[in-house]
Order: C-alpha cells, then structure tokens, then sequence
C-alpha cells in the first residue's frame, strides 16, 4: 500500500471521527437552540396579549362602558381577556402553529375553563406567588407540545364584575347569568395565560440547520483533504520520486554526476539537503574504495576531482561548491556500481 494511500486513509478516519463527535454534540445543541428560539416568539407573543389586556382596560373600557347600550347589550370589548384572545386569532394567521388561551379556574364564559393540565397550571402559580412564569413539555394525541404559561390575577378592574353577581352589569347577567365567574378574590391568581407550540416545530429547524452544518463541514474537510494531497505530492513525493530516480541511475552507472546539472538540483530546491545527503556518498565512497585497494600507491588523481565534495561538511555556509557541477565519477567498475547500490539500499 503506498504511503499516500496510508495517509489518505488516516485522514478520513480521523475527519469520520469528527464529523460523529460534531453531529453528536451539534445536535443536541442545534435542538435545545430552536427550542429557545421557539419558547422566544412564544414569549413575545405572550407579551403582546398583555399589552392587548392593559390597553383594553385602560383605553377601550371606559370608553364603551359609557355608551348607553351597554346596559342593554353586553360588549365583550370591554373584557380583556376577550381582546387578548381575538388579537392572538388574528396573530395565528401568520402562526398557525402557536394557540393562546387564558384558562381560568372559575370563567364567566365556560369556553375559558381550564382542563385538568391547565388547572395544575394555575395551582401551580397559587401556590408559588412568586413564580412568574412555567414552562414545559406535554404529550398530546398529536405529539408532544411546547408551553409557556404566565400567571394572571385579580385586579381592581376585574373586581367590577367578578367579586358578587350583583356587583356585575346587568348586560353581562343576562348573557352569561350569575353561576359562573363569582367569586373572585383582589390579588388572587384565578387564571394562567398559556401559549403552546408543538414540540414539531423546533425539531424542525434544528433538523435543517444541522443539515446544513453536516453539509459544509463535509465539504470544507473534503476541500482541506483534497489540497493537503496536492500540497504533499508536488512539495514532496514529486521531488522524492525525482530524486530517486537520479540516485538510482548514479548507483547503476547509467549517468554520472557531471549529468546531474545545477538546473536539476533546482527542481530539488525544496529538498536541497536531502539531495545534497544522498548524492555526496557517492565520491566519498569512491575515494575510500581507491584508497583500501591501493593502500601502498600513491593516492589516485582522480580523487582529487571529488574534493570540493568532501570538503562540502567543513564549509561554515554550508554551499555547495562551485566545482560541483563538475564532478563525474567513473563507472565502469561493476563491484563500485554494486557497492554504490548497496548504499542507496540502505539509504
């Protein structure tokens, strides 16, 4: 198996590995992230329906409550909770998914009395004066659902027509009568503003989002795997592979050093010392063959055409010598060849 092969394969192990343990935290956190961003707008809206109930009381009451047929005819503009309901109505055109209800322990309309889950809702608040807000997660017969309840308590204002039935417009008792919305206390929570979503809804976008993410993080990694391989290959396989081959045709014979010109070692410049280790040996080991073999003559003049190599080591610069492009070794000697093959063996 080659050696790029082998990286290449390393790589996509440990990008797979990332990519899982990403996934595995990415969403987790891309869920819990929409699930804030949805329980967010339920918020807001929450927020408009108060300010739809204070601008009633405040702005739209006293004005419709003077009108002489109220006595006659009951205006359900003139209750809050009723201008909360309609405005969110109108509001779930654009939010199909949201529904808002005020359910009420003791409702004048039986429409606002809360279910079993919504009571626990609002003894929850009653018996946490400080709780400001719950929120939470419930199974339905279509799936689980998100919901952000507020507590609601008895003003001023809503004593008016909830505190006795002799108390309340004589409109309002003959449209809802006096059995129910009595007896309500000033301060006391008698209801829970409820928005809820179904739990759909974040899974949603989280889903997409993480989508998104798995997608480009695949596509960066390819794109980072993809010039990591060409940076390898021209920076270091490309000039290995040409290296080997002059060393390899050196240690035949087939071409001697004076071939292997300065424009070559150029091609090799980003492996100059690399180039500069393989190729010295071969002058060197020359040298020490001709002086093993003519221990007691007189040292061989062809030597001396290697020394510029020899002495390359002393040089403080390190640069290569001028007569180095000059330098040829012999060739002819088949056990030189062989030894010279050896070495780039072990090499």
């Amino acid at each position: 198996m080659k050696l790029l092969l082998k990286f290449n394969l390393i790589l996509i192990v440990l990008i797979v590995a990332g990519l899982l343990a990403v996934s595995r935290i990415a969403h987790s956190f891309l869920i819990d992230n929409a699930k804030a961003q949805v329980m967010q707008q339920a918020e807001l809206m929450m927020e408009s329906a108060s300010a739809m109930r204070t601008y009633t009381t405040e702005e739209i009451k006293p004005l419709l409550v003077q009108n002489p047929q109220f006595d006659v005819t009951f205006l359900p503009q003139t209750v809050p909770a009723y201008a909360a309901t309609v405005t969110f109505a109108r509001l779930r055109q654009n939010f199909p998914e949201y529904t808002y209800k005020e359910a009420t322990l003791n409702p004048t309309n039986l429409q606002d009395r809360a279910d079993d889950w919504e009571s626990d809702i609002v003894e929850y608040f009653r018996n946490n004066p400080d709780a400001k807000e719950f929120s939470g997660e419930r199974a339905t017969p279509t799936g689980t659902s998100l919901f952000l309840a507020h507590p609601l308590a008895a003003g001023i204002s809503c004593m008016e027509c909830h505190s006795v039935p002799s108390a309340a417009p004589t409109s309002m008792l003959k449209k809802y009568g006096s059995s129910n919305g009595f007896g309500w206390k000033l301060h006391e929570v008698i209801a829970a503003q409820i928005v809820s979503v179904p739990a759909n809804i974040p899974i949603q976008i989280a889903t997409k989002a993480f989508g998104t993410l798995m997608w480009t993080l695949t596509a960066s990694f390819a794109a980072i795997l993809l010039a990591v391989n060409l940076a390898l290959y021209f920076v270091i396989i490309a000039p290995v592979r040409r290296l080997s081959r002059v060393t390899d045709q050196v240690s035949l014979g087939k071409v001697t050093l004076l071939k292997y010109r300065c424009a070559e070692r150029t091609k090799l410049r980003n492996l100059r010392g690399l180039s500069i280790a393989f190729l010295l040996p071969f002058p060197r080991l020359y040298g020490c063959w001709i002086n093993c073999r003519h221990e007691s003559s007189e040292r061989s003049p062809g030597i001396s055409s290697f020394h510029p190599l020899i002495q390359f080591h002393s040089r403080p610069d390190r640069t290569i010598p001028e007569d180095y492009c000059n330098c040829s070794m012999p060739a002819s000697q088949g056990h030189l060849q062989s030894a010279l093959h050896g070495l780039l063996i072990y090499v």
